[in-house]
């Protein structure tokens, strides 16, 4: 995916290469481009990023339809999923969505008779009376966005067919746009342009039947254009996947996406979890979704959701076929969204609310969920909700996470984090909110761990135990990705997800001040480091570094990486440079002789600030080193700063400042204008591009305080460099 500067043609970046892009750059400003033949897309990303007419390149992830195949069948009234997802057929016989448009961005869509590349492609009879606007093929390039596999037919039939069968949202206008391949693949650079063409377009609700990989890390343009939808009060819907994981992939995982797994029918027909879908308290529901290998209500078909669509390569000739997974669970849901805004409701979070409260009991099918992730899409109930008295307010929800090693033993340790959630105020609310849903991403796989909230919003969730040196008897290089994906609400049972926060104190404005000044984090990463020894707060502690990510981005849940110092060994110096910082500070120059070394700030003068550290130390690297570990999150090209210091000891882990709202930059009771943090929130943090933004300063240093009141941290204060050298 490479952007270029404004003037430069993409074809001029890569032609050299011996390529062309597929196509000229989209909504999101990129434009995507195959790998040169004899290159490794490494390579070709680092020769692009060195080109100075280059704006930001990032490699293209993989999508694929999240479908299960199915069987064909002869009859309509099989469609067992419309009474298990609350859905009155007798009134549906006279529901019009004609008014709201549905982008599915998918496969295609059977929308027109045509021909092209060989192939025949008719409409489909059931989708006979909807419109269809704004078609567009990111494939292949144009304005036919034919379905050339079938998946995005099937969903299409599921929510909007009438005639012979019926979809929960009938004769709903549809905007087909294709990202997916006749393989039901596709790449990240086509979903993102397809989102904005769907927020550009006029799309009342975006279906995404579709999912990255497990090992997904979003980039800074997928989540640019889920916050477009957002803002734009336009609901996303995305399946969960369908490879048994506890945890949903993205971009169901996002907290501006309503997340969907599938259920089934047991052997007495009731609803249960499948044992396929993707699971995880970042999912808003569960819908219908069906299997293909099983009659449990024992009507002569396999239990699949009924809908017209066609043999995959075979487009010239539509049936009715029974397909399962969690892509026809989301189709559903989507549909259910429609119900939800004639009702009245305008906002993403509110149909959310609304699904939830409204939503019908799942029988668990052996998996092991709590009993607050088991809601079931219930259409009938969750319109009914709209009619209460404020039925779907939602207030954001927000979570500070600070992740340590909790030692065990001498040999053993466990990864731990102290998690802090606030309402939009800043307020903790421990009377509404019961729990906060943690999954810790090891090694071994990710486990979901929970902590009950105390009057302080706070509590610590923990991971299994792990040896802290290997086999060899070289201590273990091990790493943990702490995702914070939902808050229990007490009196409703339903699970809220949570935007990032951090707090903010003068101390943490002064030293932004200071290194914004020498520019010192620009193309930067800012990381914590815990040594062995005994906290005030928390006890003994391990040695260990963290990074609390992500920067003004609000698609991303609040998260934060731990690492033992074993990870870094090999990429860094322990080489040690003192720098008087009592003169003009660090200059450029005195960086560039001391990069990967490890730098010593005497900085006494901090002991009376509650950073109170008698030495503030970073030290600086090129993470290149991390990038074959998923855990490295696209640390690769940027240098990676570490603070060490024991000043949380007088400190309940930075969590009693001010905070600061990252969703919107926003600072609760304070004002951070005219200061140098305000700015790089504004725009968009210290690393730009493919990495970490001002957040990773802001909660890893958010150990900090921030007065209201006579903070003489200004730009070109005199007070600021007597407040760090003194």
């Amino acid at each position: 995916m490479v952007a270029p500067i404004p003037g430069v043609d993409v074809a001029e970046l890569v032609t050299p290469f011996g390529v062309q892009p597929r196509r000229a750059a989209g909504p999101s400003g990129y434009a995507p481009v195959p790998v040169p033949p004899g290159l490794t897309a490494e390579d070709f990303l680092a020769a692009l990023a060195a080109d100075p007419r280059t704006a930001r390149v990032q490699p293209s992830a993989r999508i694929e339809g999240a479908r299960r195949p199915g069987a064909t069948a002869a009859y309509a009234s099989y469609q067992w999923h419309l009474d298990a997802a609350g859905v009155d057929a007798a009134d549906a016989e006279t529901w019009d969505f004609s008014a709201y448009t549905v982008a599915v961005i998918d496969t295609g869509v059977a929308y027109e008779d045509h021909s092209e590349g060989g192939l025949d492609y008719v409409a489909a009879r059931t989708l006979s009376g909807s419109a269809f606007v704004s078609p567009y093929d990111f494939v292949n390039g144009d304005r036919h966005a034919n379905d050339d596999n079938g998946h995005g037919t099937h969903i299409t039939s599921l929510i909007a067919s009438t005639g012979d069968i019926l979809g929960v949202a009938p004769l709903a206008t549809i905007m087909p746009l294709k990202v997916l391949d006749a393989d039901a693949a596709g790449t990240e650079a086509d979903l993102v342009d397809a989102i904005h063409h769907a927020v550009d377009n006029g799309a009342d609700v975006i279906n995404l039947s579709l999912s990255f990989s497990a090992d997904y890390v979003p980039s800074e343009a997928m989540q640019v254009a889920l916050e477009a939808a957002w803002n734009a009060d336009i609901p996303v819907l995305a399946a969960a996947g369908n490879a048994g994981l506890d945890q949903a992939t993205w971009p169901a995982a996002s907290p501006l996406v309503l997340g969907v797994g599938a259920s089934w029918l047991d052997s007495r027909g009731r609803l249960e979890i499948a044992d396929y879908t993707n699971l995880g308290p970042a999912l808003t529901l569960v819908a219908p979704g069906g299997r293909v290998d099983d009659d449990a209500d024992g009507d002569g078909y396999a239990d699949g959701l009924l809908a017209e669509s066609f043999a995959a390569g075979a487009p010239g000739e539509t049936g009715l076929w029974f397909q399962a997974g969690s892509s026809q669970a989301t189709a559903l849901a989507t549909a259910a969204t429609l119900h939800l805004l004639d009702a009245g409701l305008t906002e993403p979070a509110e149909v959310r609310t609304a699904l939830q409260r409204g939503g019908q009991g799942v029988r668990d099918g052996g998996r092991g969920v709590p009993a607050e992730d088991l809601v079931g899409l219930d259409v009938d109930g969750a319109t009914r909700q709209v009619g209460h008295p404020n039925c779907c307010t939602s207030d954001h929800l927000y979570a500070m996470v600070m992740p340590y090693l909790d030692p065990v033993s001498t040999t053993q340790a466990r990864p731990a984090a102290v998690v802090s959630v606030v309402d939009e105020q800043g307020n903790p609310d421990t009377s509404r909110l019961k729990e906060v849903r943690v999954s810790i991403h090891g090694a071994d796989g990710v486990t979901v761990e929970s902590c009950r909230l105390r009057g302080a919003g706070e509590c610590v969730v923990t991971g299994d135990a792990v040896d802290l040196t290997g086999a060899d008897g070289d201590a273990a290089a091990l790493g943990w990705w702490f995702t914070v994906d939902a808050v229990e609400n007490r009196r409703e049972h339903t699970l809220q997800p949570v935007m990032p926060a951090s707090r903010v104190r003068d101390g943490l404005v002064a030293f932004a001040e200071a290194l914004d000044d020498e520019a010192l984090l620009d193309d930067a990463v800012l990381l914590w480091a815990w040594d062995d020894e005994v906290d005030g707060v928390l006890g003994r502690v391990s040695a260990s570094y963290f990074l609390v990510e992500e920067g003004v981005r609000v698609a991303t849940r609040p998260q934060a990486v731990l690492l033992t110092p074993a990870v870094l060994d090999d990429v860094t110096d322990e080489d040690t440079v003192e720098i008087d910082l009592s003169a003009s500070g660090l200059t450029t120059d005195t960086l560039s002789l001391i990069a990967f070394s490890r730098l010593q700030l005497r900085a006494s003068g901090l002991t009376t600030d509650t950073l109170s550290f008698a030495d503030l130390s970073f030290f600086c690297l090129d993470a290149s080193g991390l990038t074959t570990d998923t855990l490295s999150l696209r640390f690769a090209a940027h240098d990676l700063y570490t603070l060490t210091g024991s000043g949380l000891t007088t400190d309940t882990l930075s969590f009693s400042g001010n905070v600061l709202r990252l969703d919107d930059g926003s600072c609760v009771d304070c004002d951070l204008s005219g200061y140098a943090l305000d700015n790089r929130l504004a725009s968009g943090g210290w690393v730009e591009e493919n990495a970490y933004g001002g957040a990773s300063i802001l909660r890893a240093a958010g150990l900090t305080s921030f007065a209201t009141q006579g903070s003489d941290a200004r730009s070109g204060s005199p007070a600021l460099l007597t407040t760090l050298t003194q």
